[in-house]
């Protein structure tokens, strides 16, 4: 007889279970569901949906670099939209299938005011060709016609001491740059748009003090996150 696994949590379109959270415990290298919780976390608690700001999930990314179908055909599948986001956020993972896996996650930012990849990875590059992949794989979706090929640059990122902290490092890099740049300005589409102030936040030398200290209550905040949202779902039923 078999037991029944059962979540922790169940909000949205997030199902985690006792063996995801526990990767949010020290030494533990996070899989696509905490990243997708993450995400799931800021588009609608922080950004409450706007449709400015898109955080694709590590699935979905997934699809569009591993996908053997045409881009175009994974239309249907992906948000809507696309080519109207002024900024898309995609967790790279160095996996080589749709189930999830791969040892290494980096993060591809898309600013389409100023028509440029921003890529960050905390482990010396090791992802760029994915994130280039990826990149190419997408722009037919992400680009309004007319314009010229799209920009890529690799951002100075602050540089994990270990070889499991690189899924904190996209959360924390996401959160800092969303929640102290992107969040004061999402109602204000014309800054949005402007590749100064895309440079600004995205390459805000802040950044580099994102250390072991930080991850580490970047861990806690999101384990915190969990529980109390699972709680509230507790007492919403």
């Amino acid at each position: 007889m078999t037991t029944e696994r059962k979540p922790i949590l169940e909000w949205h379109d997030i199902i985690l279970y006792p063996e995801d959270v526990a990767l949010l415990d020290d030494g533990q290298w996070l899989n696509d569901a905490i990243i997708s919780f993450h995400y799931e976390w800021m588009e609608r608690e922080l950004f409450k949906n706007d449709p400015a700001v898109l955080f694709m999930r590590p699935t979905m990314v997934a699809l569009v670099s591993q996908s053997a179908e045409p881009v175009d055909a994974l239309k249907g599948v992906l948000p809507p939209n696309l080519n109207e986001r002024a900024f898309v956020w995609m967790p790279i993972n160095d996996g080589s299938g749709l189930k999830g896996g791969g040892s290494h996650w980096s993060l591809l930012v898309w600013h389409a005011g100023g028509n440029t990849f921003y890529y960050f990875d905390s482990l010396k590059g090791a992802n760029v060709e994915f994130a280039r992949q990826t990149a190419e794989r997408i722009t037919p979706l992400l680009k309004q016609e007319g314009q010229t090929a799209p920009g890529f640059e690799i951002v100075n990122t602050p540089q994990q001491t270990n070889g499991y902290d690189c899924g904190i490092y996209v959360c924390s890099l996401t959160g800092y740059i969303g929640g102290h740049h992107l969040l004061p300005a999402v109602n204000n589409p014309e800054k949005l748009s402007s590749p100064e102030f895309a440079k600004q936040a995205l390459q805000d030398p802040a950044l580099m003090r994102i250390d072991d200290a930080a991850v580490a209550a970047g861990r806690k905040f999101l384990k915190e996150t969990i529980f109390k949202l699972a709680e509230n779902e507790g007492e919403a039923k």
